[in-house]
């Protein structure tokens, strides 16, 4: 989420630009401040929803209603902050105690903008990634107590190696567990893996079963997969 004054929508706009070809998703109103309650909920949906706040610091921003008060929501949110300073104004006493000791990012020189970027896409990164072993970690714990959907969630990251490095054999092992509990999405994921997984994993017979398994609960992917 973008939270900026249109007076530094050029430079702003560039940031996003660069954001958006590194291959994150963003969000900024570009139309400009509208009223009415529909408004608010737009924003506050479009925070709660972003996994980084960027906050783009400038005597326009700072002296804005509005963008002091997305702060607000995003520190209530707790929501990682990154402050990309425009200038050097000081923030607005409302957003001061809760912005003080956050590092930044200061790009007051045009000519300086491709090292700006380049620290922001750092600092994106790093809070992505530590964000999703935070996530990882809470799957394990609750799949090591038997809950059946985080048992499916970190078979899938092991599967996609997301957040953690690709693991065939983990995800197997996670989807099993999921699977055998009668959890149809991780019945097809274990069929998938003894379809197409590596050569010592594949078996047929495992195929029919999961594949069975979740066609027989109405699951229409078991379904196709299994006439198939």
């Amino acid at each position: 989420f973008i939270s900026y004054s249109r007076k530094d929508s050029k430079i702003v706009k560039r940031f996003a630009d660069e954001l958006g070809k590194a291959g994150f998703s963003v969000w900024m109103d570009v139309n400009g401040i509208e009223t009415g309650d529909e408004f608010k909920r737009n924003i506050v949906t479009a925070i709660k929803e972003s996994e980084v706040f960027l906050f783009f610091s400038s005597e326009a921003s700072n002296a804005s209603v509005w963008t002091v008060k997305e702060v607000n929501v995003a520190v209530m949110l707790q929501k990682s902050i990154i402050p990309i300073k425009l200038d050097s104004a000081m923030y607005d006493d409302s957003i001061l105690f809760d912005l003080a000791g956050l590092d930044f990012i200061m790009c007051n020189d045009i000519g300086g903008f491709s090292d700006e970027i380049d620290k922001l896409l750092r600092s994106l990164r790093k809070i992505i990634n530590r964000e999703s072993l935070s996530q990882i970690e809470s799957y394990r714990m609750k799949a090591e107590l038997g809950d059946v959907e985080s048992q499916f969630r970190l078979g899938e990251s092991y599967d996609n190696g997301d957040g953690v490095s690709e693991d065939e054999s983990e995800a197997m092992k996670w989807y099993s567990k999921a699977a055998e509990q009668g959890h149809v999405e991780a019945q097809c994921a274990i069929g998938e893996c003894y379809l197409y997984g590596e050569e010592d994993h594949q078996s047929y017979r495992d195929v029919v079963k999961w594949y069975c398994k979740a066609a027989e609960q109405g699951n229409m992917y078991g379904q196709h997969n299994l006439g198939r």
